[in-house]
């Protein structure tokens, strides 16, 4: 089980960790402004690239946090670390000890008064001095703001290149994915600013290796994780309409 577990947190971007010694420097908001000031594109889909959403196209971002850090559990009278949000509810063992950890940044990007809504997700893993050593995967798509079915949809997987700005994402719009992460609640609502943002399901809808072409692959992630809290993020940065 805890290998099932292992391998859907990489799937769900939540245990991305890098044994390289390279270290990263960047600021996200920084990251965000670079990418949308470098590639004219960068939130456009692909077949309406030729009328770029820029900068001045951006009318509201919020920005959310998922922290997710390596905590000690009991699991049958043993420890044993695990990864969990810093809103998990389940009791941990407290050693006084930082291990590793990993945050993951959802950016919400309201375009034209809130005529489009995007997004992006980068995840970022650190160790305990803080030193940024993994910096991506990064994925962009689009806000379903239905009441029945809010959801992210996230369509590309972008790279991640560096100018003499700093980092920057880009959306070359190879790498496709077609992959819903579902929440109760509707996602940057017009008339108010949640600060919490909690996401319950995953469905992968892209051909995959267990449901084949015409059936998606669907993550619980309250009983993968057995903790309902384990997608929740923390409003961090929030521009007025």
């Amino acid at each position: 089980m805890c290998n099932f577990k292992k391998i859907y947190y990489c799937i769900l971007l939540l245990a991305i960790a890098s044994c390289s010694p390279y270290t990263y420097k960047f600021n996200t908001a920084g990251v965000v402004n670079n990418s949308l000031q470098t590639d004219p594109y960068f939130l456009s889909s692909y077949v309406n690239k030729q009328k770029g959403i820029q900068l001045n196209n951006v009318t509201e971002l919020r920005m959310y946090c998922a922290t997710i850090t390596e905590k000690m559990v009991e699991n049958n009278s043993v420890g044993e670390y695990k990864l969990l949000n810093t809103y998990s509810k389940q009791p941990t063992i407290n050693k006084g000890k930082i291990n590793y950890y990993h945050k993951i940044y959802l950016v919400l990007f309201n375009i034209d008064s809130g005529m489009v809504k995007k997004f992006v997700l980068l995840s970022t893993g650190y160790n305990a001095d803080n030193v940024c050593l993994s910096f991506g995967p990064a994925y962009i798509g689009s806000v379903n703001t239905s009441k029945l079915n809010p959801s992210l949809i996230i369509e590309y997987e972008l790279k991640k290149r560096q100018n003499s700005n700093g980092w920057y994402l880009m959306n070359n719009y190879r790498k496709k994915n077609n992959i819903e992460w579902l929440t109760q609640k509707p996602i940057m609502p017009d008339n108010s600013v949640d600060s919490l943002q909690q996401f319950y399901m995953i469905i992968q809808n892209n051909r995959n290796k267990i449901g084949g072409m015409n059936k998606p692959v669907i993550f619980n992630v309250p009983q993968i994780f057995n903790d309902s809290a384990a997608l929740t993020f923390e409003l961090i940065y929030h521009t007025p309409r």
